[in-house]
C-alpha cells in the first residue's frame, strides 16, 4: 500500500479534517460511490494527526563457523495506522466512543457552586469501524480508507496550553467490498448541481 510522499506530507501537516461513515460489516464500503452528507467530522490538534506504516523487520540465518550469514530475509510492515488527538470532550463525542453509565444526570456540589452534567461514562473505549476520508489542510487533496478500526482513550490533559483531548489509535483493515481498500484523492472540484435531489452511500 504505497502512498505518494506529497499526499502523506499534506495529510500529516496541520489540522486535517476526518470524515467518518459507519462501516457496514459483511457489505463493506463501495469506494466508487461515497456520499459524505451524513458523515461525522472530527478535527485534530495541530501536529497530532499521523498516518504511518509498520517498519520492515530484518532476519538473518548464521552458521557457527566464522559467524557467517548464509540467508537473510525482509518482512514488510503489515499495518497501516493512524492516530490523533481530538480537542473535545463534548457529549456527542464521548457518547459515540464510550458506554454510558446509569446516571441520568451528574451533580457535584462544591460549597456555593454546583457543577452539573448530563452523562456519565464507563472506562474502556468501544472498538468502532468507519470508512474514513482524510482531507488535507489545504482542502485540495485527501485519501479514503474503506475500513478503519478505532480505539479511543479517556480524556487527557497535558498542560495549560493544550485543550483537554481524546486520543485515538486506528488501524486500516481490508475492505470487504471489491472496490478496493484505499484510494488517494489527489484533486478536487465542485460537485455538479443535481435536479430532484441526489443519492449516495456505501452500498
Amino acid at each position: 500500500m504505497a502512498l505518494p510522499d506529497s499526499l502523506l506530507s499534506a495529510l500529516n501537516t496541520g489540522n486535517s479534517v476526518l470524515k467518518l461513515l459507519p462501516y457496514v460489516k459483511g457489505t463493506g464500503a463501495n469506494l466508487a460511490s461515497l456520499n459524505l452528507q451524513n458523515a461525522v467530522e472530527i478535527y485534530t490538534l495541530e501536529n497530532s494527526f499521523q498516518i504511518s506504516k509498520d517498519a520492515p523487520s530484518f532476519s538473518s540465518t548464521k552458521i557457527d563457523q566464522k559467524h557467517r550469514v548464509i540467508e537473510s530475509g525482509v518482512e514488510t510492515g503489515d499495518n497501516y495506522t493512524m492516530q490523533g488527538n481530538i480537542p473535545s470532550v463534548s457529549v456527542d463525542l464521548l457518547s459515540l466512543v464510550f458506554d454510558e453509565g446509569s446516571a441520568a444526570a451528574v451533580s457535584v456540589v462544591d460549597g456555593a457552586k454546583t457543577y452539573s452534567g448530563t452523562k456519565a461514562y464507563k472506562y474502556g473505549s468501544k472498538e468502532l469501524e468507519y470508512t474514513v476520508v482524510a482531507i488535507a489542510q489545504d482542502g485540495a487533496s485527501g485519501i479514503v480508507f474503506g475500513r478503519v478500526r478505532f480505539v479511543f482513550s479517556e480524556p487527557q490533559h497535558d498542560d495549560n496550553t493544550t485543550p483537554t483531548y481524546v486520543h485515538f489509535d486506528a488501524v486500516m483493515l481490508p475492505n470487504e467490498h471489491a472496490s478496493g481498500d484505499f484510494a488517494p484523492l489527489p484533486s478536487v472540484a465542485d460537485t455538479p448541481a443535481q435536479s430532484g435531489g441526489g443519492a449516495g452511500g456505501t452500498g
